[in-house]
């Protein structure tokens, strides 16, 4: 049981990653399509969900895309990443409750929750708290595998 927890806890970051850099394409469209993103900013969310390229390339990629769409949890949720890549954890946890705060969409709020319940650590209350919180969304498919795995791992 526990080398099965432990492979999907190594496997988990990296299907999670492939499944954004998938499905950024998809929301990037139906975005602009509504007029709520900026079709420059597209590119961005497709370069920077997969950890292509150094954190420091993908964090000044995504910093002034921030800056023009604050309110799109993905950017903040990849700039989180970058930051987390750096050793930069306090930036990363800001991005990712600013991220939280301004996000409805239950797949990036789901995603989010895991980061955050991962950062306080599953065992603390507050990571349980945000993994179940995380559980009870209707969203990402892999943050949900995750925060049941991480909760199980308790």
């Amino acid at each position: 049981y526990g080398a099965i927890i432990g492979g999907w806890m190594h496997a988990a970051p990296l299907a999670t990653r492939y499944l954004n850099a998938v499905t950024e394409r998809y929301r990037g469209a139906r975005g602009v399509a509504a007029g709520r993103i900026d079709p420059r900013v597209v590119p961005v969310l497709v370069r920077t969900a997969d950890d292509r390229g150094s954190p420091s390339s993908r964090r000044r990629l995504l910093e002034p895309a921030v800056a023009a769409v604050p309110e799109l949890g993905w950017l903040r949720l990849n700039l989180a990443a970058a930051f987390l890549a750096e050793g930069r954890g306090a930036e990363a946890e800001t991005e990712l409750r600013r991220g939280l705060a301004g996000s409805v969409d239950d797949d990036v709020r789901s995603s989010i929750l895991v980061q955050l319940a991962l950062a306080a650590g599953w065992e603390s209350e507050p990571g349980r708290r945000m993994a179940e919180e995380a559980l009870a969304l209707t969203g990402n498919i892999a943050a949900q595998a995750s925060a049941i795995v991480g909760l199980a791992s308790r």
